[in-house]
């Protein structure tokens, strides 16, 4: 991935992947643990299943992760080029970064009020 994309969509379906694909500019994929997971969302695809389709050229993120409870563990050996950590608890932060050195990381909970860390 050389340059970071300036539209990302949500791949609600394989033919919004598709057509977003055929655009001739870098694309990222924010996907929601509904959407795209190691068990498969509603969406049919895992993470691996869409890193199979768009290929390398594509980012993938995995949008409000640890939202509902999800398993840190999932994320070990997934291809996702960045995960939004949707917590405020910096102790598991602290715990999931620490655990996933090469991960890129986006934090916050997108609440309102902000979090005082």
């Amino acid at each position: 991935m050389k340059q970071l994309p300036k539209l990302y969509v949500s791949p609600y379906s394989r033919d919004i992947v598709n057509m977003v694909c055929a655009y001739h500019e870098p694309i990222g994929f924010i996907c929601s643990w509904s959407q795209v997971n190691p068990k498969g969302g509603y969406t049919g695809f895992t993470p691996t299943s869409l890193r199979t389709l768009v290929g390398d050229y594509c980012v993938i993120a995995q949008d409000h992760f640890l939202k509902g409870g999800e398993d840190p563990e999932w994320l070990r050996d997934l291809p996702y080029n960045y995960v939004h950590l949707h917590t405020d608890n910096i102790d598991l932060i602290k715990d999931v970064i620490a655990s996933f050195p090469n991960m890129r990381w986006e934090l916050g909970t997108g609440e309102d009020p902000l979090p005082d860390y």
